[in-house]
């Protein structure tokens, strides 16, 4: 579907559909099953990378989400997730088919702390494979570990979610696979076929 929208490179409809899949209360009615899966991926991805976590991935896997908003290109901010209990915000920069321009980051650091002073705070680049952010103080996340996360989540719940939202994410998670991920039957292919040849491909 998102093939023949042709959308499959808009950061605009990317930032979307997470947004919608996101929310709470959203129309796929799986509540904060695919928000706290996320925020458990990027929790975890935080501290990996040396980023003090504004909540702990235990904290937050047992936290009864209170408040929570997406905002979606507030003050430019690509996404904007915002919860009052416990209390964080957590601001996601989309990358698509585009880069860091300026300043950038600093100015929604800036902008993010002028707004929620006493609310702890993490920075996410996304980008199709990984990109480091020019500032050391933004995870750095790709759309292989969405895939992941999200694919990690449909499995578990496989039972719990409706027909159509299944659809709509089976359609997402094979955009995400096919256009940001290397494919692992050609990965495969290739490999056996060199172990088969070593010689010849080798003198070529």
């Amino acid at each position: 579907i998102f093939d023949a929208l042709r959308i499959a490179r808009s950061e605009i409809k990317h930032s979307n559909y997470l947004a919608w899949i996101l929310t709470p209360g959203e129309s796929h009615g799986q509540g904060d099953l695919f928000l706290k899966a996320l925020l458990m991926g990027i929790l975890r991805k935080a501290r990996q990378q040396g980023v003090t976590p504004p909540v702990s991935p235990v904290e937050l896997d047992g936290a009864d989400l209170q408040g929570v908003e997406i905002r979606r290109e507030w003050r430019n901010i690509d996404m904007l997730i915002t919860c009052d209990e416990p209390r964080f915000v957590i601001a996601i920069e989309n990358k698509v088919d585009s880069a860091e321009h300026g300043n950038q980051l600093q100015r929604y650091e800036d902008t993010v702390a002028a707004e929620y002073p006493t609310a702890e705070r993490l920075f996410v680049f996304l980008t199709p494979e990984g990109e480091e952010a020019s500032d050391d103080d933004w995870v750095t996340c790709s759309y292989a570990d969405i895939h992941q996360i999200l694919s990690r989540t449909r499995k578990a719940n496989k039972g719990a979610i409706g027909g159509d939202v299944a659809v709509f994410l089976e359609h997402y998670l094979s955009l995400i696979g096919n256009r940001f991920m290397e494919n692992e039957v050609i990965d495969r292919l290739c490999r056996q076929i060199y172990a088969n040849h070593r010689r010849a491909l080798d003198l070529i």
